[in-house]
């Protein structure tokens, strides 16, 4: 018959032994922690959201920059006013 060496941690189940006051905080640790965590997905997604439209408005402007690429010069009437407005879009993204 084989002998079967073991490892001292191989039987280790994943638990320890508490009294009632360490469970309670246990708990009231982990309601914090998945708390915390639901923040933070809330967060991330709602900056997914605002790369997401910055992305799209943004990408018009590169592809209309990019047309015509044999021409010089670009003609950009009233590009002053339309800049400022573009910005005051960005910055509502931004804010919200």
């Amino acid at each position: 018959m084989a002998k079967i060496v073991l490892d001292d941690n191989e039987w280790d189940f994943g638990f320890s032994i508490v009294d009632e006051n360490e469970l309670e905080l246990v708990q009231q640790l982990q309601n914090e922690k998945e708390a915390a965590i639901g923040e933070v997905s809330g967060n991330v997604e709602a900056l997914q959201v605002k790369m997401y439209t910055l992305y799209k408005m943004i990408l018009p402007l590169l592809n209309n920059l990019k047309q015509n690429p044999d021409k010089s010069y670009i003609h950009w009437p009233n590009r002053v006013s339309k800049i400022d407005e573009f910005i005051k879009k960005l910055d509502k993204v931004i804010s919200e």
